[in-house]
């Protein structure tokens, strides 16, 4: 009877293996129509419609994500923590400098403070976008990076 039970568990692992690589494939590499009329992979819309469901929510996301990183590495470093102590074994003090500074750059982008070249679209705008934008796509891809 053992036998026949590890047989089952082993073909039903293999599809469930299966199926899911399948969906992965699908996610990360399956060009498919947009009702805008262009084609795109499916990751790619997931990502589109959280940034849009999202909208300028974002930049709070991303500034509560910088500030959180810059604390746990702050606690890393000022408590005994062995759980913040692992996490952050490998950030060393020019990495926590630069978590530092990430947040006063994106408190002062989300919040418009600071002369006009730094607040520039093509300055501070697409820094804070692209941090918003890269955040959803890791958050986004490594939720389905597990199907592949």
């Amino acid at each position: 009877m053992s036998q026949q039970n590890a047989m089952a568990t082993s073909s039903g692992t293999r599809l469930k293996t299966v199926i899911g690589s399948l969906l992965g494939v699908f996610v990360f590499f399956v060009p498919v129509p947009t009702p805008a009329g262009k084609t795109q992979i499916p990751l790619v819309i997931a990502i589109d419609y959280v940034k849009d469901v999202l909208g300028t929510s974002l930049e709070y996301l991303t500034l509560a994500v910088v500030v959180l990183l810059c604390i746990t590495w702050l606690g890393s470093r000022l408590t005994t923590s062995a759980r913040l102590k692992h996490f952050h074994r490998r950030d060393s003090a020019v990495t926590g400098t630069f978590f530092i500074l990430a947040v006063v750059f994106a408190f002062l982008l989300v919040f418009r403070i600071g002369p006009g070249w730094f607040l520039d679209e093509d300055v501070g705008a697409l820094a804070l976008s692209l941090g918003g934008n890269v955040l959803l796509t890791v958050s986004i891809a490594g939720f389905f990076v597990v199907f592949l």
